[in-house]
């Protein structure tokens, strides 16, 4: 609640979908968060974020993932602005990263403002994972 409470004003149109995952993320609720991408067809970061919750988890993301693409229902909408803007989206491209090097990169210097966001994603790795050992 508190990182979602650093995203910058979006005019009154509401979180968007990859928001709405982050703040899950950022509450500790990576398999809602995983739900909520999968419902939403964000497939990149359900993906990602099945490999936090569970070997199982990721198996059965990347079957529904397949069979996205056979149904043609694979699309993704490009990342917005406003959501490149919010600190718990941020995080998560951050812990992306990080996954991907097996180590921390670099940390941005907005991180100290909005801090909640980053405890939130990267304290996902205090839960049982195969990436506990970042």
């Amino acid at each position: 609640a508190r990182a979602a409470s650093l995203r910058p004003d979006d005019g009154g149109a509401g979180p968007s979908p990859l928001q709405r995952v982050c703040a899950k993320l950022t509450e500790g609720a990576p398999e809602a968060a995983l739900e909520l991408a999968l419902d939403e067809g964000l497939w990149s970061h359900a993906l990602a974020v099945s490999s936090l919750v569970s070997s199982e988890a990721y198996d059965r993301t990347l079957m529904r993932f397949s069979a996205a693409i056979r149904s043609g229902k694979s699309r993704e909408p490009p990342t917005s602005q406003a959501e490149l803007a919010d600190p718990a989206v941020k995080a998560l491209l951050l812990l992306y990263d990080a996954l991907g090097r097996g180590a921390l990169p670099e940390v941005p210097d907005d991180a100290l403002e909005t801090w909640p966001a980053y405890v939130g994603v990267f304290s996902l790795l205090f839960r049982p994972c195969p990436q506990q050992a970042l």
